[in-house]
């Protein structure tokens, strides 16, 4: 394995390097939860399918361990305040010093009833753990 990356995560748990999040019409849905210790850049990269003409909010939460509630970082926005294609997409996640991340997708039509996003968190690390 590579040791300071770039690597795609894994899901927490698993060998897994992606999860899929599925939701309905004006729905929310989570994707599974990636561990960030070690590491120290990351980016995240998706691509959504469906029916038509998506409209997806694509947001992170944090937590700091397993017994705390899942937040959205203070004085951060959205990853994709509404992502309308259905093409690759890589982007900057300008995360915050946390144990855990996972991706919060919200469908932001009324009509759209069968979106899929594919996410893969990649990281590296920068300085010696």
């Amino acid at each position: 394995m590579i040791t300071n990356g770039p690597v795609y995560l894994p899901v927490s748990g698993s060998d897994v390097t992606y999860s899929t999040i599925s939701i309905a019409a004006s729905g929310v849905g989570y994707s599974d939860i990636f561990e960030l210790i070690d590491l120290n850049d990351f980016s995240l990269e998706y691509k959504i399918a469906c029916t038509g003409t998506p409209g997806v909010k694509l947001e992170f939460q944090e937590r700091g361990s397993a017994d705390v509630d899942w937040c959205a970082p203070d004085n951060t926005a959205a990853i994709k305040a509404s992502a309308t294609d259905k093409n690759q997409h890589l982007c900057r996640l300008a995360l915050l010093p946390a144990r855990y991340v996972r991706i919060k997708a919200t469908e932001l039509t009324t009509t759209v009833d069968d979106t899929v996003i594919t996410i893969r968190i990649i990281a590296q690390r920068k300085y010696p753990a």
